[in-house]
């Protein structure tokens, strides 16, 4: 009877030991996961998966920002960064956005997307540490405000 009591015991441990792990194993397809993509001090981030802004599809890569400010216009400039392509083949993509103020400083720079339904990603906005609020593209505030362009 001890020896039953015990191997249940282990039996239970063992099934447990299953499910925890089971627990943290990813997604399920229970809801939209989130991604985002650090943007380092000299402005370099990379995206690790397609993404779209605004109404321009961003291919996965290095990229640097850069970001001009003019009152509540923002507007950001993504140039590709890879050095297995010629100049004239890399992508530049110049990004206008609507700056909404809030009254927490940022701490980090980043870029932040939202998966779709359809498992596209989305993002609904950037991050840019020490200013005070989100930088929004047109998923947000309406209307087609990117374009893209091949550096010369």
């Amino acid at each position: 009877m001890k020896h039953m009591s015990i191997a249940l015991a282990l039996f239970v441990f063992l099934a447990g030991a299953g499910t925890l792990g089971a627990f943290h194993d990813g997604d399920h397809g229970d809801g939209p996961l989130d991604r985002t993509f650090k943007i380092g001090k000299t402005g370099e981030v990379n995206i690790g998966r397609d993404v779209k802004i605004g109404g321009t599809l961003v291919r996965r890569g290095k990229y640097v920002l850069t970001h001009q400010a003019e009152e509540s216009r923002h507007v950001f400039v993504l140039t590709e960064v890879n050095k297995k392509k010629d100049a004239s083949q890399l992508s530049t993509i110049e990004l206008a956005s609507q700056f909404v103020s809030h009254p927490e400083r940022v701490k980090k720079s980043a870029v932040l997307a939202k998966e779709q339904p359809d498992r596209s990603y989305v993002v609904l906005n950037v991050l840019i540490a020490g200013e005070n609020g989100d930088h929004l593209f047109s998923t947000n505030i309406g209307g087609n405000n990117a374009t893209a362009s091949k550096k010369n």
